[in-house]
Parts: C-alpha cells; structure tokens; sequence
C-alpha cells in the first residue's frame, strides 16, 4: 500500500533530518546544562554561607538569582530552537514527500490511491479529481482496469484540481468523498511525525 510507502520515506528522509538537527542542538544543550552546573554550584556555596552575616547572605542570594534567571533563559532559548528545527525537519519531509509525483513509479501510486479510495467508500459508481498533469495518467484502459479490479464503475470528472498529486474519490451523487491527494496523506500522518520528532528532541 501507498501508505506504507510513504511512511518509509517519511522515515528515512526524516532521520537524514535527524542527524543535521541534533548537531544543531547539541551546542545549546551544552550549554544549558553548564548553566545548570553552576546554578548547582552557587546553592552549595550558599549552604556553606548559611552562618556567614546578612551582608554575605544577600550577595550569594542576589547571584543565584541572576544564574537561576539564566538558567531558565538558557532553557527557553533551547525550546525555541528545538521547536525551530522541528518545524524544519517537517518541512524537509512534506517537500520530499511531495516528489513522489515525480518517481517513474508514481503511475502505479495514483493506481494504488485510486483503489484505496474506492475500497473505503460505499457505493458503484465514481468519479475520480486529479490535477491537470496526473490527467494523463488515467487513460480509458486505466479507468476500465480499476474499475474491474475494485467491482466500481469510475470515470475521469473534467474538473481540474489544485494538488500536488495523488487522487480524490467521488461518489456520483457528491455524498461521499475520499481525499487521497498526496497533501490530504501528508496531512494525516503529520501529526505521527511531530510526536515521532518530538520523542528524540525532547528527550528529557
């Protein structure tokens, strides 16, 4: 099936993905956890100052105030940046997907869509939405071939749409509809991607 195609590209173009990002976070992390050290550091030394008078007190509190503030800074700025890379990292995946219209194979994808499509919606007859380019590809003998293999009748509609790729199904009667077009498939497995991204760069 397409859809286990697609998230075996997804997967591998995201852990290409991966690798350049963590490079990228790796200095910020380092970074935060230095801040963190000393943050420890000076409430040690506060403990060791406990007796020392209220003078000496207030400097040791006023500094681990300062590196406390740093601290949480440091983490902000590592979120963003996680968050950055995240949005990029999905946006690799969703241009890389998108050149699936582009593989020699990708004929024998719309097939695959197209059945897909047919085989989640009741009923005999449809009608199948391609873009302009991806007309072509549904010859007379590829609509007979489909529609013999799924047991539905489908036909080509002359309106053209606005996609990337991949195919929208249509029941004649406009009440049902399935969108297997390639934004409608990136759409749905984005969100799995995010948490798949998230759980490596928010490890902790």
């Amino acid at each position: 099936m397409l859809s286990n195609n697609g998230e075996i590209l997804a997967r591998v173009i995201m852990e290409d993905a991966f690798q350049e990002a963590e490079a990228i976070l790796e200095k910020a992390e380092k970074e935060a956890a230095s801040i963190h050290q000393e943050s420890l550091k000076v409430q040690a030394d506060m403990r060791r100052q406990a007796e020392s008078n209220q003078s000496q007190l207030d400097i040791f509190l006023a500094k681990a105030k300062m590196i406390s503030q740093a601290e949480l800074q440091a983490r902000m700025e590592l979120i963003d940046q996680k968050e950055a890379v995240l949005q990029s990292v999905l946006a690799v995946v969703k241009q890389e997907f998108f050149t699936l219209s582009r593989r020699p194979d990708y004929p024998s994808i719309l097939t695959r869509l197209t059945l897909q499509g047919l085989e989640w919606l009741e009923g005999e007859e449809f009608i199948c939405q391609v873009n302009s380019r991806d007309r072509t590809l549904f010859t007379p003998s590829v609509l007979e071939s489909v529609s013999k293999e799924s047991g539905k009748k489908l036909s080509l509609d002359e309106q053209i749409l606005d996609l990337e790729g991949g195919v929208v199904i249509v029941r004649v009667d406009g009440r049902l509809l399935y969108d297997n077009s390639l934004e409608a498939i990136f759409q749905r497995r984005e969100e799995v991607m995010r948490s798949a991204a998230a759980r490596r760069f928010f490890r902790d």
